[in-house]
């Protein structure tokens, strides 16, 4: 993975180093989706949703193997 120069990111995930503090979302939507339940993420516009995902997806496939 290539490192960014800049640390504060405005597009695209690179990893949870340079991710903002969301731990206890990404336990929430991670234990969802584990235990197979559906679930509704809203927010306004350029909150970081998609990033909140990707953080989601990244602990998910490194717990997984």
């Amino acid at each position: 993975m290539i490192t960014p120069d800049n640390p504060f990111l405005r597009s695209g995930y690179h990893s949870p180093d340079y991710f903002c503090n969301r731990k206890e979302e990404t336990k929430k939507i991670s234990n969802a989706m584990i235990n197979g339940r559906n679930l509704t993420l809203l927010s306004a516009r350029r909150i970081g949703k998609t990033g909140l995902i990707h953080n989601v997806f990244y602990y998910l496939q490194k717990k997984k193997g």
